[in-house]
């Protein structure tokens, strides 16, 4: 299969399912369909898994892509070793029959332990402020205790 300057991610999705799917069929390593194949495209960035009629019994379409959703996380730093271990290891503990956890985690574009700081931060000024406020509101109630005595003047 031939990819000549594919512009479109859904074209280059669909042009990898394809591949993948006509390898797995074509290399006949499982007997009776049960084998699953991961196809990784660096270039294209795109991951796909194939899988056989008796492996998605047990693999759901949703689960091959919250575990391709997960594994983006190595691609996307390029390190695709453990992208593709965390993968075979997701399928390997699912078709043992075991759970497996699949929470994407900590998404956001700024590490975990800086949202903590700045969470510790912001708590901390909060104190502070409220802490002034009520030190001004104190001292305001107070008042100025000279006004409360007056000194009378006979006329």
């Amino acid at each position: 299969m031939v990819l000549d300057a594919i512009q479109n991610k859904d074209t280059i999705r669909i042009a990898a399912e394809k591949f993948a799917d006509s390898l797995r069929q074509r290399q006949s390593r499982g007997q009776c369909d049960d084998d699953l194949l991961i196809f990784l495209s660096a270039d294209d960035h795109v991951t796909w898994t194939s899988l056989g009629a008796v492996t998605r019994r047990y693999i759901s379409d949703d689960v091959v892509s919250a575990v391709t959703s997960n594994a983006e996380s190595y691609f996307k730093k390029e390190d695709y070793l453990n992208g593709i271990r965390y993968m075979v290891d997701s399928y390997t503990t699912l078709l043992k029959g075991e759970s497996l956890n699949l929470n994407s985690g900590w998404h956001w574009p700024i590490p975990l332990w800086a949202v903590i700081v700045i969470g510790v931060v912001l708590l901390l000024l909060v104190l502070a402020l409220s802490a002034f406020i009520i030190y001004r509101c104190v001292i305001y109630c107070k008042g100025d205790r000279r006004a409360e005595y007056t000194m009378g003047t006979r006329m």
